[in-house]
């Protein structure tokens, strides 16, 4: 036998396991994402990107300019049902597909910066991340935006171990590109990209002047000639932000509080905020994090202290943004799912320092993490998390309510429904060929939000007319019977339903109240007039 073969079939076998246990991670990653996948109703957002993704590019283009979100993600998702349909499934395994990408580029950052142990137990644990899995399963832009920003850092790692290879150059500015064609908050990624390559000026002077290098320059300054189409519409935006915030569309947007961080982190594990734990607790875990992600990232001895970029590439968004939201309420956790996906890998680079000296305390500190996150799984699965609308069918079961309408929708029926927030996700549950009608209290000066044109319901602005309905005395000519949806909070507060207004049939499911009338003899002779 010949020993000179053995390290290289010891290499080969350590490869194929690698390889292995990389798919199997990937496997994890899309069963957790995958796994009740249709559960959850389509709620208000996911509703409106998938009417929006419907029409044509040009039209995306057009009404994007005018709200809060770039166009990106709707024209992928326009392409994507085109191939794959409309159905819940359909338009929310996008998203899953991307997660699951994010899950692999995870691994393979890891590997770049580490040990395939590294990458293996840091897929690990972003394959059970709950805050990925949440949003890796609703049909928004979270997913595809981790996709870019994650493959954009793995580009610029490869630059700086070789920043004669262009071509790595060229993939950040691209990928950075498309993220701030997808959500607007990605700049919050550029910083921290800027800041490493400072500091690592600052902490390694003999090295490479990677942000002197005139290659680096001209990619920035490329992502800002890429983005000049879109900027006259961001500026658009900017100078009508009273009439975004007038049209509701920031709303759910609160200023920072000393509970906001603690509370965020606790989000990125279990998807609960966690107030109602015991305050040592509560606070001594968010503790921990920051004291773990302090001990790999700023006692990083290697040559390029990747660690500390992936330190920064995790922080910098969020402490930036719950800054800024001192002054202007602008932070939500699912804003910065791209930046809180360093967790999991700040986190499984520490159990690999800790197992360097205690073999056993990592293996705690693995099943410690995996638990936690199995915690956050449970609640994402059951619709109980606190991170974003819950999307509970039992609570709000919009799919039955129009399972309900579709079966017994006469002509001459109309759809109404009671709150802007149902009308998306009635309108998408919706296959009899009416177009649904909103009430609204809130939006009585129908005139003035028509003028306004901001916001998500810029997409009715075309037809805002003949969709709002700012009297209910006032219908249509030719409507004989009205479906009236109301939301939970609208429930017993009816509009108030003229008198002539015959109730017939009242059907409730959760907390949604859905009823029919038959208009009067009386009502149907003005409506001909």
């Amino acid at each position: 036998m010949d020993l000179k073969t053995h390290p290289l079939e010891s290499r080969e076998q350590s490869l194929s396991v690698g390889r292995l246990g990389a798919c199997l991670v990937l496997v994890l990653a899309t069963y957790t994402r995958f796994y009740g996948l249709t559960t959850p109703y389509l709620w208000y957002d996911e509703a409106f990107s998938v009417i929006l993704s419907a029409y044509p590019p040009e039209f995306i283009w057009s009404i994007t300019g005018r709200d809060i979100h770039p166009p990106l993600y709707y024209l992928l998702l326009h392409g994507w049902m085109a191939m794959v349909g409309q159905s819940v499934f359909a338009v929310r395994a996008f998203s899953a597909v991307a997660g699951v990408a994010t899950v692999a580029l995870g691994m393979w950052l890891m590997r770049l910066i580490a040990s395939p142990k590294a990458a293996l137990l840091a897929g690990l644990f972003l394959a059970f991340f709950p805050v990925a899995v949440r949003f890796s399963q609703e049909a928004r832009m979270y997913a595809v935006l981790a996709v870019f920003l994650f493959g954009a850092t793995v580009a610029l790692v490869y630059w700086v171990k070789d920043p004669t290879r262009y071509r790595y150059l060229a993939s950040y500015a691209v990928l950075m590109t498309a993220s701030l064609y997808t959500h607007y908050y990605s700049v919050l990624c550029v910083l921290p990209h800027w800041l490493y390559l400072l500091l690592l000026r600052v902490y390694r002077p003999d090295e490479e002047r990677y942000i002197a290098r005139p290659a680096w320059w001209i990619a920035n300054l490329s992502m800002a000639v890429l983005y000049i189409p879109w900027l006259f519409s961001l500026l658009d935006v900017i100078t009508h932000f009273k009439n975004i915030q007038a049209a509701g569309s920031i709303s759910w947007l609160l200023a920072t509080t000393p509970y906001t961080f603690p509370s965020s982190i606790w989000a990125f594990l279990t998807l609960k905020k966690a107030h109602a734990v015991f305050w040592p607790i509560y606070w001594g875990l968010p503790l921990v994090i920051v004291i773990v992600a302090g001990w790999v990232t700023l006692f990083d001895r290697s040559r390029y202290k990747f660690y500390l970029l992936l330190g920064l590439y995790t922080f910098v968004p969020i402490v930036t943004l719950l800054l800024i939201s001192l002054v202007v309420p602008t932070f939500m956790e699912r804003y910065v799912v791209f930046a809180a996906l360093g967790l999991p890998m700040i986190l499984a680079l520490a159990v690999i320092r800790v197992e360097s000296f205690s073999p056993a305390l990592a293996v705690i500190a693995v099943i410690a993490v995996l638990a936690l996150e199995t915690l956050g799984l449970k609640y994402n699965y059951s619709q109980q998390e606190d991170l974003n609308y819950p999307r509970n069918a039992a609570i709000e079961p919009f799919e039955e309510m129009g399972n309900y309408i579709n079966q017994r929708a006469q002509p001459g029926d109309q759809i109404i429904t009671n709150g802007k927030l149902l009308y998306f996700s009635a309108a998408y549950y919706n296959a009899t060929g009416i177009v649904p009608m909103l009430y609204d209290r809130a939006l009585s000066n129908s005139s003035s939000f028509g003028a306004n044109a901001y916001g998500p319901l810029t997409l009715l602005h075309e037809h805002w007319d003949t969709i709002y309905l700012s009297d209910l005395a006032h219908l249509p000519a030719g409507i004989k019977r009205v479906w009236w949806l109301a939301e939970p909070s609208l429930v017993g507060k009816p509009g108030p339903f003229p008198y002539d207004w015959r109730p017939d049939t009242e059907f409730k499911a959760g907390l949604l109240e859905l009823r029919l009338f038959t208009l009067a003899p009386t009502v149907l002779a003005r409506l001909q007039r």
